[in-house]
């Protein structure tokens, strides 16, 4: 519908087809259709160039590491210096898969400093998008740089103002990375409190339909302390 709209639609009238774009993008990461997701960005891309140029990073890229560690570098060196500043907080949450994937600890220390200041708020942006708690990006910095106490207090907070909200996916997303560092710190009822964090995860994952983050939660119940990896194409 969004394709055969787009080519109709008055060229001073594109922007309810590019939030739609944007819209059906953030519903495909909630459901866990990763490849979905991309679809979309890319297709909003092309609606609108300049408006999406500041979020290059909304999924890590495919190859690997390096290919991680590329995008971010070009980010910081090409884009980054000429984006407006109210572009910069989302960034908190769409660059944090990337560093992770990069696995660069250096600059996940850096970045959690940086966006230190939004702990506690909600990632929006006007009407288009809400990427849910800044604590989560927060929280994958910090475990990223090897601060696995700092990371489950994110987390923690992320989760308290998922579930105040009302929101089942982000509070899904949110168990699943608690639980997920939860598991990798092994800490003393860690192991507990990781697979009770699963259980309710996976039973809102069923309810609300987000079949791709279910496969990410039956990795991490069965010893995969990465699950995200499954989320990233080769």
């Amino acid at each position: 519908m969004i394709v055969v709209a787009l080519d109709a639609w008055p060229g001073d009238q594109r922007l309810p087809v590019f939030t739609s774009a944007i819209g059906w993008g953030e519903l495909a990461y909630l459901r866990g259709d990763w490849a979905g997701t991309r679809e979309w960005v890319v297709r909003a891309r092309e609606i609108e160039p300049v408006a999406m140029a500041p979020y290059p990073t909304r999924m890590p890229p495919a190859g690997g590491a390096a290919a991680a560690a590329e995008a971010f570098r070009a980010f910081r060196e090409e884009i980054d210096p000429l984006i407006p500043d109210w572009t910069r907080p989302v960034q908190c949450l769409f660059l944090a898969d990337t560093i992770r994937v990069a696995g660069d600890a250096d600059a996940a220390g850096a970045l959690h400093r940086d966006f230190a200041g939004l702990a506690g708020w909600w990632a929006v942006s006007t009407f288009a998008y809400c990427g849910g708690p800044y604590d989560r990006g927060l929280g994958v910095y910090a475990a990223t740089a090897g601060d696995l106490d700092a990371a489950v207090a994110h987390f923690e907070r992320a989760l308290a103002m998922t579930e105040a909200m009302g929101s089942p996916p982000h509070a899904v997303i949110t168990r699943l990375e608690l639980a997920t560092s939860l598991a990798q710190r092994d800490g003393p009822d860690d192991a507990a409190r990781a697979a009770t964090e699963i259980d309710v995860a996976r039973r809102d994952a069923e309810r609300v339909g987000m079949p791709g983050w279910i496969v990410l939660l039956d990795a991490l119940a069965a010893g995969d302390r990465e699950p995200w990896r499954l989320a990233i194409p080769d």
